[in-house]
């Protein structure tokens, strides 16, 4: 309950500042690194603890310390048990796993974090998973793919993100969810950085990223034609720059 009130509390950047400075990132850590409990309090209590974390990491100047305190790896555990979970309690775990994903995209909106997390192979690997676990959570894909799209800004996230899958995992999910404006937009903003590097930009139009793109348009062009387009554009871009 506590927890929860306050969430509430900290919709105003300078109580969320408030809360991060006094200790509050340390316990959110300490509330979702702990999964030894099976009491449905216990779980409700780990919910808002990880849709506070998220609350606290929108204000940019509580970035560091949720990413000193610990945050990006109880982030990515949480992720990762949901992932490994079974199906007792899939309620908790659904919305756990997408705070996280939620949390975690939040994160690295700060470019500064984005760099750091995209060193952390660990953790690309756990959300590249979370989506390939539950392709078929659409809310759960867009916040990951969100994640995985705000990493590839950083050109130095590339080869990893390429690494270890991402590139598979966000054309399985436009496949999935062909049409989702929401996963349109993440999976171009991810590709569209990417395909900067010729050689990767190559790799994605091999996955089946164009035609998945024009799916797009034609299955809703007023919602999904820009970004889908500037995707291509991306693309087809840098695969002419390169030699025959």
């Amino acid at each position: 309950a506590g927890t929860r009130a306050l969430g509430r509390l900290a919709i105003t950047p300078e109580v969320a500042t408030k809360i991060a400075r006094r200790g509050g990132v340390t316990e959110l850590v300490h509330t979702i690194g702990d999964q030894k409990s099976n009491d449905q309090e216990f779980k409700e209590t780990t919910t808002d603890a990880l849709q506070l974390l998220d609350h606290l990491s929108v204000v940019d100047r509580n970035v560091s310390i949720v990413v000193r305190e610990g945050g990006v790896q109880s982030l990515s555990a949480a992720m990762a048990s949901a992932n490994r979970a079974d199906e007792s309690n899939q309620s908790f775990q659904d919305k756990d796993i997408y705070l996280a994903a939620k949390a975690l995209g939040t994160l690295t909106h700060d470019s500064r974090a984005a760099r750091l997390i995209g060193r952390d192979d660990e953790t690309i690997t756990t959300v590249v998973e979370s989506i390939r676990q539950k392709p078929k959570f659409a809310r759960l894909c867009g916040y990951s793919i969100n994640c995985l799209a705000n990493m590839a800004q950083n050109k130095h996230n590339w080869d990893s993100l390429v690494r270890l899958g991402g590139v598979q995992v966000i054309c399985s999910s436009m496949k999935q969810h062909m049409g989702n404006a929401k996963v349109m937009e993440e999976s171009a903003r991810a590709f569209s950085a990417i395909a900067q590097s010729p050689v990767h930009a190559e790799f994605i139009g091999q996955t089946g990223a164009v035609d998945l793109a024009l799916g797009f348009v034609d299955n809703d062009p007023d919602h999904n034609g820009t970004h889908a387009l500037d995707m291509l554009h991306a693309l087809i871009l840098q695969t002419q720059q390169q030699p025959p």
